[in-house]
């Protein structure tokens, strides 16, 4: 994705289309007064790239970041107040641009895959199966594996998230996968059902306690 900023963001759009080929969508935020100046925009602008990066759901694209401007104290909090705004509003429409990976209750439940000399570990959450930064991963695959397991190890090796460290991949930062399936089988490296690999501290399996 790309964060940006403009005062005529119908232009600002029509030159990114020219200039960029990797997105689909835009979403305008904007005030109903027009009550934002180019300082304050820029603040949104540096603030919403910074928490989008720091939460790692989705690739930046932009280029040289942005710089933070000078603003009062005061008006600091009025502008984070509008992006805690905007962030409700965004994930509401289907763009979790700015939510945690992580669940916050402390009810939340763990789950863990074990196998081939590796350990990961992970929860259930309502984008898919997200994995804990640490947890390791098999260097190796089957023979049987299948392209799409093979193809998907490739992506996160590309994107550092998985990184070598010693005989295993170890995870760089937090990952969602759209299933339990994809997770084990990225961490085994092999084809598996990962409702029933992923089992809790007691043993239960996935499949047992949300099926």
């Amino acid at each position: 994705m790309y964060i940006g900023e403009g005062e005529e963001c119908y232009k600002r759009i029509q030159s990114h289309n020219r200039n960029k080929d990797f997105w689909t969508h835009a979403i305008v935020v904007a005030t109903k007064t027009n009550e934002w100046t180019k300082t304050e925009a820029k603040f949104l602008e540096h603030y919403c790239l910074d928490k989008a990066e720091q939460i790692g759901r989705y690739k930046t694209d932009n280029d040289t970041g942005s710089k933070k401007p000078s603003l009062s104290e005061s008006r600091e909090y009025d502008l984070l107040d509008n992006f805690e705004t905007l962030k409700a509003l965004i994930a509401t429409l289907g763009y979790p641009l700015f939510e945690e990976k992580r669940k916050t209750n402390s009810k939340k439940e763990l789950f863990y895959c074990k196998g081939r000399g590796v350990e990961a570990s992970g929860e259930l959450t309502d984008d898919g199966f997200l994995v804990y930064k640490g947890s390791f991963c098999s260097v190796t695959e089957t023979k049987s594996v299948q392209s799409w397991i093979v193809g998907l190890r490739k992506k996160l090796v590309r994107q550092d998230i998985l990184q070598k460290e010693g005989e295993h991949y170890r995870f760089s930062r937090d990952h969602i996968f759209n299933s339990p399936s994809a997770a084990a089988a990225t961490i085994l490296g092999r084809s598996t059902n990962g409702w029933t690999k992923w089992k809790d501290k007691e043993g239960k399996t996935l499949d047992e306690l949300k099926r």
